[in-house]
């Protein structure tokens, strides 16, 4: 069984092309728990960090013109959640994620350039 099947809950976030090919390859690999939120439904506030208070890890993917992941959504997730460690991966093209969400505290974020040097590699 992958590694993932011990992996907390996943938050999706875009539910296109992109986010449809990671879901189902999450599932593949044994994530049990995938929250997927569309556009819309990142657009509530409300309904954003609390999916994120839940996430082990955070793939985002939509076609946003703005970040959709500040570092003011992502610090009230870890003020509600201090010992729990964020990991956000961030596919999109422009990004999803404000670069700035890197510097809270117990929250990693690669980006698709930090994929392509790792496959570069």
């Amino acid at each position: 069984m992958s590694e993932l099947s011990a992996v907390g809950p996943v938050v999706l976030i875009g539910a296109g092309k992109m986010g449809s090919l990671v879901a189902r390859r999450l599932k593949a690999e044994g994530c049990r728990a995938i929250t997927v939120l569309n556009r819309a439904l990142v657009s509530d506030l409300p309904v954003l960090t609390a999916s994120l208070k839940h996430a082990d890890i955070v793939v985002t993917s939509t076609g946003a013109p703005n970040f959709v992941i500040t570092p003011e959504n992502v610090a009230e997730t870890m003020e509600a959640r201090p010992h729990q460690p964020l990991f956000i991966i961030d596919i999109a093209v422009p990004r999803d994620a404000d670069p700035e969400v890197a510097a809270i505290g117990g929250v990693s974020v690669v980006d698709i350039d930090d994929l392509k040097d790792v496959v570069d590699e």
